[in-house]
């Protein structure tokens, strides 16, 4: 599909001219479609991302499966830091960071979430911001809290679980044990059932370790698989309920004491 637009004032960059009037379309498929001279500039074809002036005329061919910008919310921002609420289906490190960088050009995720697990994500908007960030997330003094909907009923109302995890990074999953065994790291996890149905609960959930799908694995191993995960869950469970993909949201995060210009933000909560 061609669009097509004229430039109402001087001194915006095609990228950034033509992000701001395609809203479905990611600056990345924008930049990927000017590499390959498919945008014009007054009827010439451009691979330069120049400065535009008003009256010009921009043409952009976009085919259809480019039109895939995700909901994206900004939950929160200020001079240092941006938190955003990930859609499902969206990667931190390419189409969240894409469209952050799009607002926070400086925009640095300092964690990450799966592919389709939802919710927030810390953005660093400066280098000291992040390398104090880093430190909390490394110390694990920040908490991070999830929603899950789960198989069945935990006996305990809310309790700790601790087990081992082992990676497995060619086939992109993780075992789980009940005792230490060479390469598996220890992993600890907090729940409290917020509310029960008949045969589904949901949990907010404390992620205290943070390892690759700890929380996934770990309830699974529990035997209270999340609903939706087609690689930790059941196949006979997904297959009673609606969900294309795991119920898990990260729907809270508390800083804990900060240093520097982060400061303000010690015991400082954001949510959903």
């Amino acid at each position: 599909m061609k669009k097509s637009f004229t430039v109402g004032t001087d001194g915006k960059s095609v990228v950034d001219f033509l992000s701001e009037n395609l809203e479905t379309v990611s600056v990345g498929n924008i930049r990927k479609q000017l590499k390959q001279r498919e945008v014009r500039i007054n009827g010439e074809r451009t691979c330069e991302n120049g400065i535009l002036n008003a009256g010009d005329k921009v043409e952009i061919f976009i085919p259809s499966f480019m039109e895939n910008v995700p909901d994206i919310r900004i939950v929160y921002s200020d001079e240092n830091i941006a938190v955003a609420d990930k859609p499902v289906m969206c990667g931190t490190e390419t189409t969240l960071t894409e469209f952050m960088r799009s607002k926070f050009p400086s925009a640095k995720p300092v964690h990450r979430l799966d592919m389709n697990t939802t919710g927030l994500v810390i953005f660093a908007l400066n280098d000291s911001a992040y390398t104090e960030l880093l430190r909390v997330f490394k110390e694990r003094t920040i908490g991070k809290y999830y929603s899950a909907l789960v198989w069945g009923k935990f006996e305990r109302e809310k309790d700790v679980l601790t087990a081992y995890l082992k990676k497995d990074s060619e086939r992109a999953v993780c075992s789980v044990s009940a005792t230490p065994k060479n390469g598996y790291d220890k992993i600890i996890t907090e729940y409290e059932t917020e509310e029960v149905f008949a045969n589904y609960s949901r949990l907010k959930v404390k992620l205290v370790t943070g390892k690759t799908h700890q929380i996934r694995a770990h309830l699974a191993f529990a035997g209270h698989p999340i609903l939706g995960d087609n690689k930790y869950g059941s196949n006979e469970i997904n297959r009673l309920f609606p969900y294309r993909f795991q119920q898990l949201r990260a729907v809270s995060v508390k800083f804990p004491a900060m240093t520097g210009k982060l400061g303000y933000l010690g015991g400082k909560e954001i949510s959903l």
